[in-house]
């Protein structure tokens, strides 16, 4: 365990306070997770990372709430997107994002605690940003996200150990990993909320503006029409003659304002 109490468990207590209030069920409820489950993998994740590490070479060890569950909930996502063009994406996303966690830790300082945490936060952010981005959908990006930090670490301890002869240990999800790995996660989520909420009112704004003909089989601009004005287009003269028509709740309901 690290020095200082560890940004990642913060993180964590604040989700579970906002589970628990409702705030993230919509959240949950795209990704196919009840808030039952998503409340039982925080606090498994949390309550993980206070057990001892399991080492299983003299070079290798992983942390139960730093890893092995947020691995199966990696495994979780891969098996919910299924052999779609989100997998792809989403494996495409995990490598690049591994290529740059490595390159972010060859350029970022570590040598003191605070430079640790300092680097674990940039990464974090950077890996989540990217991973949604390039991802494009909530579980593509958590699986990317966690999934490319694990194989960048890895690499980055290849290149150490053998590459460069340093003897150094690979601690999946161990110290500054956990950070780096909630992090991300939870910076992917936030994008994809702020994404899909932008979207989702512009999409919205836009359809508040159009209404439907069912005669001609269009959406058409209700602005467009104000005024009664009267323009060579087939579609504008057969809105303005289905007044008092055989459909005047479509025409109402094309024109009204309220």
């Amino acid at each position: 365990m690290p020095d200082y109490f560890p940004i990642g468990l913060i993180l964590l207590g604040i989700v579970l306070v906002l589970m628990l209030f409702g705030v993230t069920q919509r959240l949950f409820d795209k990704l196919k997770i009840s808030t039952l489950w998503a409340v039982i993998l925080v606090i498994a994740v949390g309550a993980g990372y206070f057990i001892p590490n399991i080492r299983v070479t003299r070079v290798f060890s992983f942390n139960i709430g730093g890893f092995l569950i947020p691995f199966i909930i990696c495994l979780y996502m891969l098996f919910a997107m299924g052999w779609t063009l989100d997998m792809l994406r989403a494996w495409v996303s995990t490598i690049i994002t591994a290529g740059i966690v490595v390159l972010l830790y060859w350029v970022l300082p570590t040598n003191t605690i605070t430079m640790q945490i300092v680097a674990a936060v940039i990464v974090g952010l950077v890996a989540g940003a990217l991973s949604y981005l390039i991802g494009r959908s909530r579980r593509g990006a958590f699986f990317s996200s966690v999934m490319g930090i694990y194989i960048g670490e890895t690499v980055r301890f290849l290149i150490n150990y053998y590459g460069r002869g340093i003897d150094t240990t690979l601690g999946l999800g161990v110290g500054s990993m956990f950070d780096t790995i909630v992090i991300a996660a939870l910076s992917a989520f936030l994008l994809a909320i702020a994404i899909g909420e932008i979207r989702e009112r512009m999409i919205t704004e836009a359809r508040g503006r159009q209404r439907y003909s069912y005669e001609a089989g269009e959406f058409y601009e209700q602005d467009r029409y104000r005024g009664y004005q009267n323009t060579d287009s087939y579609a504008d003269s057969h809105f303005n003659n289905m007044a008092e028509s055989e459909h005047p709740e479509d025409y109402n309901d094309y024109f009204r304002d309220d």
